[in-house]
């Protein structure tokens, strides 16, 4: 897949169980070797991050911040020397750990690169602090100044995500009691992140790999027990996904394993099967 501009081609939704997917064992192995996952894109991005002067004495550059923050450019460019993220996985933050498992999993299993954000970004909560402090420290408008700062940073971080979901051939939703509201009959989720993700998925436009056109024409041819906090629910539709079970997945790996050399072809093999 290197040199071809990967873009968006289909989604899936992952219902699987957290637990008796993989055997503690493996379990524990894999979420040790995630540590290190894309470990020195994140450091490349704290090195950009430390190296960013931000000066709220004048108007501050927001191409500027997003790139060293939410740095995009390299992991999608088809000129980079590696392979591009092959796969965008939404997930609540509070599957992190199981999320990252799911990654190094299909990376042994393939060389899949999985994209998850925390991994590779900057955590949108510190460029909040460090804005607003660094304004603190300037005779400017108090009033309103969080709430602006948080807009700018949301735009931006929301903008990033479109821009990885759209670069990423697939995207997985994982779907869980932490992603989807447990506790509401209706579909709905908490996470203003997990919303954009989803809706963002169902309204970007299909994007044919190249391989898979070739193939086509060749085979014509032939939950928190603390204080009450802010919550905003926001209705969610996974009608666009296909449905990928822990039936689905576990088939997908042992066949992924026996049979398929480049993450293209575990790809390719998983559409074959949920066609």
């Amino acid at each position: 897949m290197t040199g071809e501009m990967i873009k968006m081609y289909r989604g899936f939704e992952l219902s699987l169980p957290s637990k008796g997917l993989l055997s503690d064992k493996t379990y524990a192995q894999l979420k040790q070797q995630s540590r290190g996952l894309y470990k020195e894109f994140h450091e490349e991005t704290l090195n950009n991050i430390a190296n960013l002067k931000i000066d709220t004495t004048s108007v501050i550059n927001g191409d500027v911040v997003e790139n060293a923050w939410f740095p995009k450019e390299y992991y999608t460019s088809a000129n980079t020397p590696d392979e591009p993220f092959h796969i965008f996985l939404s997930h609540s933050h509070l599957d992190k750990e199981f999320a990252m498992c799911i990654a190094q999993l299909l990376k042994n299993q393939a060389n899949i690169n999985v994209f998850i954000d925390s991994l590779v970004w900057g955590y949108r909560n510190e460029l909040i602090e460090k804005l607003y402090a660094s304004a603190l420290e300037q005779d400017l408008e108090r009033t309103g100044l969080r709430d602006s700062i948080v807009s700018h940073v949301d735009c931006m971080l929301s903008k990033s995500l479109m821009e990885m979901i759209d670069s990423c051939e697939c995207m997985f939703f994982l779907n869980t009691p932490q992603s989807v509201s447990a506790f509401n009959v209706s579909k709905g989720t908490l996470s203003p992140w997990i919303y954009s993700e989803l809706e963002a998925s169902a309204k970007l436009g299909i994007n044919t790999p190249d391989r898979i056109i070739a193939q086509h024409m060749k085979k014509y041819a032939t939950v928190h027990d603390e204080k009450p906090y802010f919550r905003m629910e926001h209705n969610v539709s996974t009608r666009h996904l296909t449905k990928i079970d822990n039936a689905d997945f576990c088939a997908w790996l042992v066949v992924m394993q026996a049979d398929c050399h480049t993450p293209g072809e575990a790809l390719d093999l998983l559409y074959e099967m949920k066609d």
